[in-house]
């Protein structure tokens, strides 16, 4: 195993942290958030869809937080520019493979059969994974639109028009009709609540 590969792999995914989602400048967001914040609550909704649903939750979460590292090499590319390259899919496959190629090869080969499963749609775990995609994305824009960002609700519909599984649905619409901010307000109005 070429240690040094492995750790030049940690640093480029490290990267993500610093790779703005780009689709949210659209909607005037000044300071959009990266890809690195996407992928970690994706993971998480993918891990309770996974659960509620009754399949394999590490394998849905561990897809969601590989579903965006290829964008460390062709960038977070929005829904309209894709519109206008040919083949994204490949480019997003190649730099997966040029990615894997520098870890070992156990490692590799399970990375890149996730993300296959993922972009192929084959498994339970793979649909879910992209239903927390979408549900991410859902949450961000309902929280952009209680900041002031009038578009924020409109992209958060068309999120939720693209769900598949009843679970995602159901989850999208409390979100959809919840306030971003009631979990901080319940702990103001019931600050000893759960105390000794």
């Amino acid at each position: 195993m070429n240690k040094e590969q492995l750790v030049c792999y940690l640093h480029e995914v490290g990267y993500l942290k610093l790779l703005k989602r780009s689709g949210w400048w659209r909607l005037g967001v000044k300071d959009p958030e990266t890809v690195a914040e996407h992928c970690f609550r994706a993971a998480i909704i993918g891990y309770i869809l996974a659960t509620l649903d009754g399949v394999d939750a590490y394998k849905t979460a561990t897809m969601c937080l590989f579903h965006d590292v290829a964008e460390t090499r062709i960038s977070d590319l929005p829904w309209v520019a894709r519109r206008y390259l040919h083949d994204v899919k490949e480019a997003e496959e190649t730099a997966l493979c040029e990615q894997t190629d520098q870890l070992p090869e156990p490692l590799s080969r399970n990375i890149l059969d996730l993300m296959r499963e993922y972009r192929q749609q084959t498994s339970q775990e793979a649909q879910l994974a992209r239903e927390a995609d979408l549900l991410e994305c859902l949450l961000q824009a309902r929280e952009y639109y209680s900041q002031g960002y009038s578009k924020g609700m409109e992209w958060a519909k068309i999120c939720r028009d693209g769900l598949q599984s009843e679970t995602a649905r159901n989850l999208a619409d409390l979100c959809l009709e919840g306030d971003p901010g009631e979990w901080f307000q319940d702990l103001q109005d019931n600050p000893h609540k759960g105390s000794f």
